[in-house]
């Protein structure tokens, strides 16, 4: 009993302190908002409140507080616009520069907001102005940002030509930020093109260049990214190590988008591995937080997850009802991936509920938007719906032709090149990260040294210094000594000679006493003498 008690109160402080760790975070985060908010609206220079407005979108965005972000960037876009059109202006290309990253920013918002018409609009505008301005790095952020758009949608190959570009910029000017969100962005594409491989190489790249930034942001999301890899690879173990480590890290800089990713993520393994009832509770905290920041993208999958989990439990109906209000947010927002899943699991709701021809159709409109964007994953489910169909219905040739590409385009997700060349990407990226660390620690250990041997001579320099004042107060108090010791020493004589003088007149008055008294007669011998006289007389 005492020792339940003991680990009830353990626990208790536990959660206590875990609460208060959070609630700091969150202080720290809030204080630099706070900050930044009242630089904007305080500070009488108008360059600084420019540059501190569109930090502070920078950070509201990050913790997917999008209105506010895309507040304060219309109002840094109209201070711009009227400093422009002053022409006389010193400042003319600061402003430029920063209208163009305000249309920027104003994309990112509405890209999370899955509204990618608005979103490709401000790209568009942001790549104009930066142009105007010969602004490499803002050139290649607005290039990347297009071919997120592309990617999105699911047209790999223009997303793929996007990205390119905005790499080779990247590497031509050194900026080490970027070129890992471009590692990162040409991984994904590699990866629903099914080279896993190269996907997990850049993948790596792009978590060592955040790991030397200690850029948590991307650090998260890098790991969140090898996760998923790992999982289309069906290796659930290394997924589930990826996600966990990113989880901590997402919760600490308030990534409400990362963190909802994450938990959907989780909850796809989870239901690979038959755990529903996890997989259900993964995939609502997930939608729940994609409701919350407006997500229409992310949303409309964790629907399909939903949907693909009742599936599995032989509830096609409800199955259904999630993967058709999937679909209609994926036409809204053209999300061409998307739409090519949910057509497939609509397709293979309607075979189980016995309407194999709608199933048929529904599955053939998927592997035709499969084909479209080239992700192999969609076209192997789609092949694989429609073998399975044909086979039902006897028509065995149709069923072993898509059988045989379902194989082919499995197999080549799944090689044993793929696995290896995987393996080998984590290794060097953990021998890379080894090296840098073990060269930290030597750098360390060579600082400890310096800073020891520093402190050695200091020491050393303190003791001579303190023996040679030790050496001259000894020289200076035997000196003293020595000083003393002739001044006694003369005193000793003095005395002895005052002694001695004093001696000699002793004995000079003590004789003449003697000579006196032998000279002169005793005072008996003249009282007897005048009485003689007086009796004569």
């Amino acid at each position: 009993m005492k020792q339940t008690t003991i680990k009830l109160v353990l626990a208790f402080l536990f959660i206590l302190s875990a609460t208060f760790w959070k609630a700091g975070k969150t202080f720290a985060q809030n204080k630099k908002i706070d900050s930044l908010l009242n630089v904007y609206q305080n500070s009488p220079n108008d360059t600084t409140r420019i540059t501190a407005g569109l930090a502070l979108s920078r950070q509201l965005l990050k913790i997917s507080k999008n209105s506010e972000a895309l507040n304060y960037c219309k109002e840094i876009q109209k201070k711009c616009e009227a400093a422009i059109k002053n022409n006389g202006s010193a400042t003319e290309s600061f402003y430029k520069k920063n209208y163009a990253a305000t249309f920027n920013l104003e994309g990112n918002v509405y890209y999370f907001q899955s509204e990618y018409q608005q979103a490709i609009s401000c790209y568009s505008k942001a790549l104009k102005n930066y142009e105007e301005t010969n602004d490499s790095k803002g050139i290649a952020n607005a290039v990347n940002n297009l071919g997120l758009i592309a990617y999105t949608q699911g047209n790999f190959t223009k997303a793929y030509d996007y990205y390119s570009k905005a790499m080779k910029i990247r590497e031509q000017i050194n900026d080490q930020t970027g070129l890992a969100s471009s590692y990162n962005n040409m991984a994904l594409v590699l990866e629903h093109q099914g080279n896993y491989s190269s996907a997990l190489e850049f993948h790596y790249k792009a978590l060592a260049l955040n790991d030397k930034r200690a850029d948590k942001y991307g650090i998260s999301t890098s790991l969140s990214n090898i996760g998923a890899v790992y999982s289309n690879q069906k290796n659930y173990k290394k997924a589930l190590e990826y996600y966990i480590k990113s989880l901590p890290i997402l919760e600490e800089i308030s990534n409400t988008h990362g963190l909802a990713n994450v938990y959907n993520n989780l909850g796809i393994i989870y239901s690979e591995e038959g755990k529903y009832a996890e997989a259900i509770k993964y995939h609502q905290q997930a939608l729940k937080m994609r409701e919350q920041i407006g997500d229409d993208y992310g949303i409309a999958f964790s629907y399909t997850n939903l949907g693909s989990i009742y599936f599995s439990q032989g509830n096609y109906s409800a199955a259904l009802e999630y993967n058709t209000k999937a679909l209609d947010l994926r036409n809204d927002i053209q999300d061409s991936l998307g739409i090519s899943h949910s057509l497939n699991l609509m397709g293979q709701c309607y075979f189980k509920l016995g309407q194999t021809k709608k199933g048929e159709e529904y599955c053939k409109k998927s592997l035709e938007f499969a084909k479209k964007t080239g992700e192999k994953e969609a076209m192997k489910e789609a092949d694989k719906a429609l073998s399975e169909i044909y086979a039902y219905t006897k028509d065995f040739e149709k069923a072993y032709f898509y059988h045989s590409a379902y194989v082919t385009v499995r197999d080549s997700l799944l090689n044993e090149d793929n696995l290896k060349q995987g393996v080998r990407a984590e290794m060097n990226y953990e021998f890379a990260k080894k090296e840098a660390d073990e060269k930290v620690a030597q750098e360390k250990r060579n600082a400890e040294t310096a800073i020891h041997e520093h402190r050695q001579k200091l020491i050393l320099w303190g003791v001579s210094a303190v023996l040679g004042l030790v050496l001259i107060f000894a020289f200076f108090v035997y000196r003293s000594y020595l000083r003393k010791q002739k001044d006694h020493a003369e005193i000793v004589l003095q005395k002895h000679i005052i002694e001695q003088k004093q001696k000699e007149i002793l004995d000079s008055i003590h004789y003449a006493k003697r000579i006196q008294k032998v000279l002169l007669p005793n005072d008996m011998f003249i009282d007897k003498t005048l009485k003689k006289l007086q009796n004569n007389s």
